[in-house]
């Protein structure tokens, strides 16, 4: 029996997402993790509509926005042409078709739909790529229309702050400018080679960390992945602040960076019905997006503290050390003053400051 690969699904700007599924997968059968990776979002969902409080609290309303959406697809939908697929159900669209085990069913749509299927997940557009013919015109052809990275609606923050994450970017001059920085600063052969010493250090000390965890806990389990989190987070730490004391299993900012972050890949896995009816996003009806930006300001403190810290360090003569990331960017002052215009006169006060105190801001990397 083959394995069926689970290829990542991503959208497109009229936020149309994309399954990519082999068309020879008739027999195939997915690994647990890849099949509950899959059909999560389908089965929670099934779950949410259909429970008695979810149906009582939202028929009404959500009626009321699918006619008002139904009738604005319509008139965009009409004028261009789409791929062959089953009609759906009101407000649910095609959820039922793909069921508790869409590979199967997805293979069986292909067989009398053809390679391009039309589906509506609620109120979300899909298409599915069901050949690998298919998915090579569509991704090598015309991949910058398809480039983005999905999203889903707790993800995306409305100030636009997730385009800083070169994860969830979307495809541009910033996203260009990020991998770049990464290609060139962080992962070329000269520094890997460079800052091997670092990598080296970092794995002495995970295994000092859990040699010591097992001598003071004899016979008990350790969980391993408390250490290597933090051996991870020091081995950053060096090469973007030159500092390799950030974390220790023992200190408290430790705990708390990894638990928070934890909760912030969580809560972001979790299904949420914007995600099939967009209408319903400003609303945040299960709160997921509210609880991961308050998740996120913990670790933006955090982190915000440490490039404090370095910037306050600045350049140690006494102190010699590698070149870090921070010094990959250059610098402004605040508020758009130029050194030519600096006012450096003092203020008379109960003590003396300056009128314009210096200020750094990152602008941009150095290599564009």
């Amino acid at each position: 029996m083959s394995t069926l690969p689970v290829y990542p699904y991503v959208q497109t700007p009229d936020f149309v997402y994309i399954y990519v599924i082999p068309g020879r997968a008739t027999s195939a059968k997915l690994s647990q993790d890849s099949h509950h990776k899959l059909i999560i979002d389908i089965l929670s969902m099934e779950r949410f509509l259909f429970s008695p409080v979810s149906l009582a609290a939202g028929a009404a309303v959500l009626l009321l926005f699918f006619l008002i959406n139904r009738i604005c697809q319509s008139k965009s939908t009409n004028v261009r042409r789409l791929p062959p697929g089953p009609r759906g159900w009101p407000i649910i669209g095609n959820i039922l078709d793909i069921g508790p085990h869409p590979h199967k069913n997805l293979v069986l749509l292909q067989r009398k739909y053809g390679p391009l299927i039309w589906l509506r997940l609620g109120l979300v557009n899909t298409v599915v790529i069901a050949s690998a013919q298919s998915a090579m015109e569509m991704f090598k052809n015309h991949d910058q229309h398809f480039c983005n990275r999905h999203r889903n609606a707790t993800m995306i923050r409305d100030d636009g702050s997730h385009n800083g994450t070169i994860g969830l970017s979307d495809y541009g001059p910033q996203w260009k400018m990020m991998r770049r920085l990464y290609a060139t600063e962080m992962f070329t052969k000269k520094r890997l080679d460079d800052t091997t010493h670092l990598r080296r250090k970092c794995l002495d000390q995970l295994i000092q960390w859990v040699s010591d965890e097992a001598k003071h806990n004899p016979g008990k389990s350790i969980e391993v992945a408390r250490f290597i989190y933090a051996a991870i987070f020091n081995m950053i730490g060096d090469l973007a602040f030159s500092k390799d004391d950030l974390a220790h299993p023992e200190f408290n900012v430790t705990n708390v960076f990894f638990n928070t972050t934890a909760d912030i890949i969580e809560l972001m896995a979790l299904p949420n019905v914007s995600d099939f009816f967009p209408i319903l996003r400003p609303f945040d009806l299960q709160g997921l997006k509210k609880r991961t930006e308050d998740k996120e300001k913990i670790v933006r403190k955090i982190i915000g503290t440490f490039v404090e810290e370095r910037r306050r360090r600045g350049v140690n003569p006494n102190h010699f050390h590698e070149k870090d990331l921070l010094e990959s960017f250059e610098w402004s002052l605040e508020k758009g003053i130029i050194p030519e215009t600096l006012n450096m006169d003092e203020k008379i006060r109960l003590t003396l400051r300056r009128a314009n105190p210096l200020k750094l801001i990152p602008m941009r990397c150095k290599l564009i």
